[in-house]
């Protein structure tokens, strides 16, 4: 049962580096969108490039929840596999 438990944790923490791989690239995105928005030489470009920016910081957020509860569930996993040793 151990090893069926231990490789239920590193599949978690795989998920949980993806997670975090897509948030450090969200972040990026952000940082260049940011960048973009105060250089536009004019307003409808920078309106969207706002727009745009909202959007990334929504998909960040969603990101973070999901990074979130990965950690929580390696967490509960090896708290259960210490409770069954």
């Amino acid at each position: 049962m151990r090893l069926f438990g231990g490789i239920r944790i590193r599949t978690t923490r795989i998920r949980r580096g993806a997670l975090k791989a897509e948030l450090d690239e969200l972040d990026d995105n952000i940082k260049e969108t940011k960048k973009s928005a105060r250089l536009a030489p004019n307003l409808p470009e920078k309106l969207e490039l706002q727009r745009k920016l909202r959007g990334l910081e929504t998909k960040r957020d969603e990101a973070w929840r999901a990074y979130d509860a990965a950690s929580r569930e390696v967490d509960r996993q090896k708290d259960a596999l210490l409770d069954e040793i």
